[in-house]
């Protein structure tokens, strides 16, 4: 898979780099961090007029973490949703190592949203399609970059767990605006998230859009068309079983599939 990073050293879980790196690896069970190193070109060349998923991984995750991860979603996208996407290429961002450093994480999703920004505004004109998928503290990081361009455009986001408020997508809140840059803005969530049920609500005094999905559900179907809510209470049972739950990619399948599915769904 190739990997996008903006860690410093490549793979160093607490600090940015100075300029982004793209290296080939292997994920899976036994990941090897240090392939060849392209170029943007190379990247661009690789990526020109393919279907691309861009996976965005979420805070405290160690370098095995992420490539261990990133190969069961593409594995999982190969078996169940095959006929719409040609690559699955990953971005790497300095999440942490510690799972109290929530607060320091958070400030550096928000520091490196400009330069995944950068990355989407490269590849989207030269792919047929742009779709990505983001885990916790990874839709903060999307949702910054959106946020920070308003000229960047992207086709679909599937969000897993997502790590930011659950009233940020309504009007006048801080994601709205950035959420209208997705064609459609997909939001997985499960209150069987221990994760977010605790910590998040710890750290925020609120409820996590990944926890209970949108606060104001009517604003969201008033304001929000391209806002599309999956409640996995009934198939996802913790915070990162989202990426081994079939139920999750047969959704997304038939999504792209045009298949008619309400705005609101449980799985």
């Amino acid at each position: 898979m190739i990997i996008i990073s903006v860690r410093k050293a490549f793979w160093d879980n607490n600090e940015i780099s100075r300029s982004d790196k793209i290296r080939k690896v292997t994920t899976g069970p036994l990941p090897e961090f240090d392939g060849p190193e392209l170029t943007q070109n190379d990247l661009l060349d690789a990526l020109s007029n393919k279907k691309v998923m861009l996976l965005v991984h979420g805070y405290n995750n160690l370098p095995d973490d992420v490539l261990r991860a990133y190969g069961i979603i593409e594995g999982k996208i190969k078996a169940l949703a095959a006929p719409h996407y040609d690559m699955v290429i990953g971005f790497a961002w300095p999440g942490g190592d510690d799972p109290l450093d929530y607060f320091a994480a958070k400030r550096r999703s928000s520091a490196v949203a400009p330069r995944l920004g950068g990355w989407l505004g490269k590849i989207k004109p030269k792919v047929e399609r742009l779709d990505l998928m983001t885990h916790s503290m990874g839709a903060r990081v999307l949702l910054s970059a959106l946020q920070w361009d308003v000229n960047l455009e992207v086709d679909n986001a599937f969000n897993m767990a997502s790590a930011v408020d659950n009233e940020c997508l309504e009007p006048f809140e801080k994601y709205h605006e950035a959420a209208k840059n997705c064609k459609a803005f997909y939001v997985f969530h499960t209150r069987h998230d221990g994760v977010l049920s605790v910590a998040y609500r710890t750290a925020e005094w609120d409820r996590a859009l990944g926890y209970s999905g949108p606060e104001d559900v009517a604003a969201i179907i008033e304001h929000c068309p391209q806002v599309k809510v999956a409640n996995c209470k009934n198939v996802v049972k913790s915070h990162g079983a989202y990426k081994t739950t079939n139920n999750v990619y047969q959704y997304i399948n038939a999504e792209l599939n045009g298949e008619v599915i309400p705005q609101f769904i449980t799985l």
